[in-house]
């Protein structure tokens, strides 16, 4: 196709229909070599060769038919390599997509993993603010419970002391009673000091009480008792000691040396048999001792 192309431009027919008629334009064959070295094709520039009948020689052929080659090789040795640049830009393009879909996949999972960790996020910061307010509502009930527990701590120590101070007044009444029944109640050890000093706080001590160790410390010995079958006589011939000619009645285990006197009851008369001790101290004094009416009186 080039040969053909080239041919016709080359050969006298052409130059003669590309030139100007010669009726019209009154010029010479130089002239016309002239113009058409200016207006040869982009083949014949390439090459070097005029279009004027004078330039053509059979024997450039084989040299131009060459170089023809040659630039048809190098055509297709850039064709080739435009092929093989072409399938690499195409095979760029391609991982570039694949990229931007990895790319996609890959932000769309990080936007779901911030989302889930803002919500975790949000849950933890949920669970600490229960957890702060639980921990101030518990703190609140311990306080509350303290402050319960001390309040009926110290009531429980008033309601103690107040018993206390029951306690020494019923002793110092039933000492008051023994007194008045002219019954001497002495220490253990033999101390004149029979008197309730020596009792001891219920706080130091709060498994013993003092009126208990004070009934348990008295020697059954020592105490003087008025017989039932002494006769009447009055207040002023009272003495600390018994006379001589009563007998002593021993008492029985458990028991106490004296007698309960009611009302209607003659004192030296024949009374009611000995009673047994309380079991504790509280039951003591929840008994009734009642003072013995004089009934010479009535």
């Amino acid at each position: 196709m080039l040969r053909g192309l080239m041919e016709r431009a080359w050969s006298p027919v052409g130059a003669a229909r590309r030139a100007p008629p010669p009726d019209k334009f009154a010029i010479g064959a130089s002239h016309l070599a002239y113009v058409r070295y200016f207006h040869r094709t982009p083949i014949e520039a390439d090459f070097g060769l005029l279009p004027d009948t004078h330039s053509w020689r059979r024997k450039d052929l084989p040299t131009v038919m060459e170089k023809l080659r040659q630039t048809h090789t190098n055509i297709s040795d850039l064709f080739s390599r435009l092929a093989v640049e072409k399938a690499s830009l195409d095979s760029a393009l391609q991982r570039c997509a694949e990229r931007d879909v990895q790319d996609h996949e890959l932000l769309s999972a990080v936007s779901d993993f911030a989302e889930r960790q803002r919500r975790v996020e949000d849950d933890v910061r949920g669970l600490l603010d229960r957890q702060s307010e639980s921990d101030e509502v518990l703190e609140e009930g311990m306080m509350r419970l303290f402050k319960e527990k001390r309040e009926k701590d110290q009531g429980y120590r008033r309601e103690i002391e107040g018993l206390f101070e029951e306690s020494v007044r019923g002793a110092q009444e039933i000492e008051q009673l023994l007194r008045r029944f002219d019954i001497a109640v002495l220490p253990a050890d033999g101390s004149s000091n029979t008197g309730l000093a020596n009792i001891s706080n219920p706080f130091t001590n709060s498994l013993a009480s003092p009126t208990l160790q004070s009934f348990e410390s008295v020697d059954k010995e020592s105490v003087s008792l008025t017989p039932l079958d002494t006769p009447k006589r009055p207040s002023s011939s009272l003495s600390s000691s018994p006379p001589p000619d009563i007998p002593e009645t021993k008492p029985e285990p458990q028991e106490w040396d004296f007698f309960d006197y009611e009302e209607g009851v003659v004192w030296g008369s024949e009374g009611k048999p000995p009673i047994k001790p309380p079991a504790s101290f509280a039951e003591f004094c929840e008994s009734k001792v009642a003072i013995p009416a004089d009934p010479l009186r009535t």
